[in-house]
């Protein structure tokens, strides 16, 4: 008796790797005919699939039917598609489907619509649109403006992970009455040691205003450092002016100076941060010999952000 249940058993286990592995062959085969862009037959293999409620197919069968050039595109069909699999709380679907009524693609454009679905998204731990929703509500966007849900939907995308959510939440508790430094440095060296850029710079200013901590201009300079090299052009400018006109601890060094300056010059908005950078630019140009000019100006020419 407890043999054979064990072969049942065990039978079973086989045919479901077996559909397992023939579903697997199927997505295979979709993505050789959409990458030969032969949509009819992607279509045919994934609709019985679709029709059995499988998730997966169900979206690549809305994207199929909402990208596929003419006369295949259908976006009616692409959105009840997505609907399908959003009904069963797939977040990728809920967002793709939010997406057709926040744009009026297939559906009505429906902005009350968009934001369930993308709510419902959030709700699930889908990070990309959690940072969404904070961006929304802070500027009142599709919804009314509401600072403190921003902050809260800003919060669990930074818990998640997400740097820009990290930084975002770091410059609010810079900006609560009184601030909360510590938690802003908590929050900005999270993102910081993700390589945003933004975060490296207010981190950098922190340590150089002393803001929650004593002036630090070493770490400030190692911070600066890092965003100026990711195409931070207040970080550039911060640079300049630290290797420039010099700071405690920080020995001048006027060709790293005017690199980092020209640099900010030419990436920074008209204003008086720019009018800056090209003054004391200006400046150090005159302690500069000739060949250090020429090697500053073809530094600058051919430097490229770095991709961290």
């Amino acid at each position: 008796m407890a043999k054979n249940h064990l072969i049942r058993l065990i039978v079973i286990l086989l045919a479901g790797f077996q559909i397992a592995a023939s579903i697997d062959d199927t997505y295979d085969s979709v993505a050789l005919a959409i990458q030969g862009k032969d949509y009819r037959r992607a279509i045919n293999l994934l609709q019985p699939l679709a029709e059995d409620g499988y998730p997966r197919a169900q979206i690549m069968l809305g994207d199929i039917f909402k990208t596929a050039p003419y006369p295949t595109q259908n976006l009616t069909s692409s959105a009840q598609w997505y609907r399908l699999a959003a009904d069963k709380g797939n977040a990728d679907a809920q967002v793709k489907l939010g997406q057709m009524y926040e744009r009026g693609l297939g559906v009505p454009i429906d902005q009350d619509v968009a934001v369930t679905w993308y709510r419902k998204a959030a709700e699930s731990g889908q990070t990309d649109i959690q940072l969404k929703l904070a961006h929304m509500y802070e500027r009142g966007d599709m919804v009314q403006q509401n600072h403190l849900e921003a902050s809260n939907w800003f919060r669990k995308a930074a818990e998640n992970g997400n740097a820009e959510a990290q930084f975002r939440l770091g410059r609010i508790y810079t900006q609560i009455i009184p601030p909360n430094f510590e938690r802003a440095l908590e929050w900005y060296r999270k993102a910081a040691d993700q390589g945003e850029i933004n975060a490296q710079f207010h981190l950098g200013e922190m340590y150089a205003r002393g803001l929650g901590m004593e002036p630090d201009t070493r770490e400030a300079v190692k911070w600066f450092q890092l965003a100026a090299e990711g195409g931070q052009a207040h970080a550039q400018l911060n640079l300049g002016l630290i290797y420039g006109l010099g700071e405690k601890n920080m020995p001048r060094n006027y060709l790293a100076a005017h690199l980092w300056l020209n640099l900010a010059a030419s990436a920074l908005p008209p204003g008086p941060d720019r009018d800056k950078a090209v003054t004391v630019r200006d400046d150090i140009a005159k302690k500069l010999t000739p060949s250090q000019l020429t090697t500053s100006r073809s530094k600058t020419r051919e430097w490229r952000p770095v991709k961290r």
